[in-house]
């Protein structure tokens, strides 16, 4: 068999009771404001990272070199010869050498 509460016992458990649902109102108040912040200080961050990324992707650096090869002379001794030697044309490379460098 359950004892039967006195007045005063029944008194202090509702006080009890009481308190303990307001405490814990508060804390989901509170609760409820550190999420809001949360949120707010997670938005800032991803638009700062945003921000650092678009600003890394500007840089795009083009380099190109060319290289001329160095002429060698030569002295041509000048004899009148009857038959003309065709004359061979040489194809002249140009080495182009191109350095992109793109920064993600």
């Amino acid at each position: 068999m359950m004892k039967p509460y006195s007045r005063d016992e029944i008194q202090n458990n509702n006080n009890n009771n009481n308190n303990n649902n307001n405490d814990d109102d508060d804390d989901d108040d509170d609760d409820d404001d550190d999420d809001i912040n949360n949120n707010n200080n997670n938005n800032n961050n991803n638009n700062n990272n945003n921000n650092n990324n678009n600003n890394n992707n500007k840089i795009i650096i083009i380099i190109i070199i060319r290289r001329r090869r160095r002429r060698r002379r030569r002295r041509r001794r000048r004899r009148r010869r009857r038959r003309r030697r065709r004359r061979r044309r040489r194809r002249r490379r140009r080495r182009m050498i191109i350095i992109i460098i793109i920064m993600i």
